[in-house]
């Protein structure tokens, strides 16, 4: 209702977040976790087109300032949910990595398959799947079968999306870490 006054609010938010990040940067920081939530289970929390009016021009410079002071740092970005839609709009601005790729909300392997060459892909390893509700003989399965779709090629962190929590049982987490043994 009040563009102008968003424009303002999220251009002083982004001032912020470039001086930061160059304050980084010049300290030695080589990578940069970016953390934005825009995906829900269904898709994006606001419209693809919503998103890149308000924030993608605002995270490409961000992203470009901090490359002013050292143009090989990593930037990750962390969402929950389904983003896909602005997946392309995220390597144009210089993002790195994608932290989660939720496999609850986007399939992992579609994922690697049409932007694996552009970004590595962490965090795929759902907390709501079999980690958190499955036996220790499911966990095994999803393990495998994300090591026989994901590791060819590089670019995947075998990890759960956000973290262990302390929900997910003691024996799910001991298949998780022996299958990643077995496979990867």
């Amino acid at each position: 209702d009040q563009p102008a006054w968003a424009d303002a609010l999220l251009d002083r938010i982004c001032a912020i977040r470039v001086a930061q990040a160059e304050c980084l940067v010049a300290a030695g920081v080589d990578m940069i976790s970016l953390n934005d939530d825009i995906g829900s289970q269904r898709g994006m929390i606001m419209g693809p087109a919503m998103w890149r009016r308000w924030i993608k021009p605002r995270l490409a410079q961000l992203i470009a300032a901090a490359r002013q002071v050292n143009p090989g740092v990593i930037f990750r970005y962390h969402s929950d949910g389904n983003y896909e839609a602005v997946i392309p709009d995220l390597i144009q601005v210089g993002v790195s990595a994608l932290v989660t790729v939720q496999q609850e909300a986007m399939e992992p392997r579609h994922i690697k398959e049409r932007f694996g060459r552009d970004l590595v892909l962490e965090g795929t390893i759902g907390l709501q799947g079999p980690l958190a509700h499955g036996t220790p003989n499911d966990v095994d399965a999803l393990v495998r079968r994300q090591c026989q779709e994901l590791m060819s090629g590089g670019g995947w962190v075998a990890s759960p999306g956000n973290g262990v929590t302390p929900d997910i049982p003691l024996a799910n987490l001991a298949a998780l870490f022996a299958a990643l043994d077995r496979y990867g």
